[in-house]
């Protein structure tokens, strides 16, 4: 049927080249397409489908924590299913913000994608630390540390204990009546 299961390790690295006619479904953990040494540009995690073809020999995905993936045959997959939307890249929309407005955007954009809803907010992946989100929003981690204070001042930002929790986005009702 052309379907096998992988497992990795938290910090191994996927090999593209194991899985040139196959797409990767994330069935457990998570993932982050990196560029270069370290710089996450993007994470995945639960029910993402992670495409190897035409990856550049500067990106790859690395396991974050431990992660099984569901190997599947392009045959069985319609292109058409595969297509990105915006959602995807909202993250590199953020490079143009500012320093606060990203960093902001950035943990509402991965509470959506990645987060557990609460009762309390959204709780953010426990693998997502200081370290790794100064370096996911192209900032230092002694600015980042400034700027999660004011947003825990703010209540954007219940917790900075790991695993963070935000508060869920207000949504403005004149906006719901307008559409």
């Amino acid at each position: 049927m052309g379907k096998s299961t992988l497992k990795l390790k938290k910090g191994e690295i996927i090999k593209t080249e194991q899985f040139d006619d196959k797409y990767l479904l994330v069935l457990d953990g998570y993932l982050s397409l990196n560029l270069g040494d370290h710089i996450p540009i993007q994470y995945y995690s639960q029910k993402h489908i992670l495409i190897l073809e035409n990856l550049s020999r500067d990106l790859f995905y690395v396991a974050k924590t431990d992660v099984q993936l569901l190997a599947l045959d392009k045959s069985i997959i319609k292109p058409n299913f595969l297509k990105a939307n915006d959602v995807e890249f909202a993250h590199y929309h953020s490079l143009y913000m500012s320093s606060e407005e990203r960093v902001k955007f950035n943990l509402y954009y991965l509470g959506e994608r990645l987060g557990t809803k609460t009762d309390s907010g959204i709780e953010l992946p426990a693998f997502l630390n200081q370290n790794e989100f100064a370096s996911y929003c192209n900032i230092s981690r002694v600015f980042l540390n400034s700027l999660l204070k004011n947003l825990k001042q703010e209540n954007v930002l219940l917790s900075t204990k790991r695993p963070w929790l935000i508060r869920p986005q207000e949504v403005d009702s004149e906006l719901l009546v307008k559409n």
